[in-house]
């Protein structure tokens, strides 16, 4: 078993390559995600199983993702280099059951558009999975994903994520989840895909920004964190000390929450069969 990382060494570790195989594989792969799956005319029945939280995979997921699992529940995307010239922000999810408990140790398969929105395709660069600790929760730092898109129809910037429990109980969940200025679920509507199905207005983070951090300034218009929200100002405090503790002059700018669910599995042999 290879140890789990610490925040010092995936800091500084160089991008891990994808190999040339795992390339070409996942083109083929995700051709005909996006021509069954994804596709408008078979949507309805994948999107079934999990109505509320299902979005689409899309045509970027690369397999054998490495964990990066920094400490139970806590993990990081970015390197330290996309910190320094990025906008660090700090996702938090719970992943919880049809009956709103908490799901531990489950796993999250998370990649998403660096700020200019481009995807990483020869090293998991902002890929990555990890585990949420026994009450479900996860910490991901990483940076603001970009938007992407023809100007005026960009889409909003989102993390893809496939999220699976570890005894295999649940359908596994594969979704997107959006940063939209201001938190305006109007802006899901921007992207021109909502003509092709009716944009996913839950998937929108719940995100808030650090003015102290952007010299007074709310980034993309997000909420000020609340002082009241004591658990959230521990957690980044906790991450923005790790940053210090690496000597780097950057500090968590904006973040955001989001809880998803599973669906359990169908018994018999449609289970069987994932349906």
């Amino acid at each position: 078993m290879s140890p789990v990382p610490t925040f010092n060494s995936f800091a500084f570790a160089p991008y891990i390559g994808v190999s040339l195989f795992l390339r070409i594989f996942a083109i083929f792969r995700n051709t005909f995600q996006c021509f069954i799956p994804d596709n408008p005319l078979f949507y309805w029945l994948f999107n079934s199983r999990n109505p509320l939280w299902h979005d689409v995979e899309g045509p970027f997921y690369m397999l054998g993702a490495p964990s990066r699992n920094i400490a139970e529940g806590k993990a990081t995307l970015a390197s330290r280099d996309m910190l320094k010239g990025g906008v660090p922000f700090l996702f938090t999810l719970i992943i919880k059951d049809d009956k709103g408990n908490p799901i531990p140790h489950a796993e999250v398969d998370a990649w998403h558009a660096d700020p200019r929105g481009e995807y990483y395709f020869k090293s998991y660069t902002l890929r990555g999975k990890m585990t949420t600790d026994f009450n479900g929760y996860v910490e991901m730092l990483t940076t603001v994903p970009g938007e992407y898109g023809p100007k005026g129809s960009e889409r909003p910037g989102h993390i893809h994520m496939r999220v699976r429990d570890r005894a295999g109980q649940y359908y596994v969940l594969t979704t997107q989840v959006y940063v939209c200025r201001g938190n305006n679920p109007k802006e899901m509507y921007r992207d021109p895909v909502h003509y092709l199905r009716k944009p996913k207005t839950s998937l929108v983070v719940d995100a808030w920004s650090v003015p102290s951090a952007t010299h007074g300034e709310r980034y993309k218009d997000l909420p000020e964190l609340p002082s009241a929200d004591v658990e959230t100002v521990r957690k980044l405090s906790w991450w923005n000390s790790r940053l210090a503790e690496q000597g780097m002059d950057a500090k968590v700018v904006a973040g955001g929450h989001m809880e998803l669910g599973l669906t359990p599995r169908r018994s018999g042999l449609f289970g069987l069969l994932g349906f």
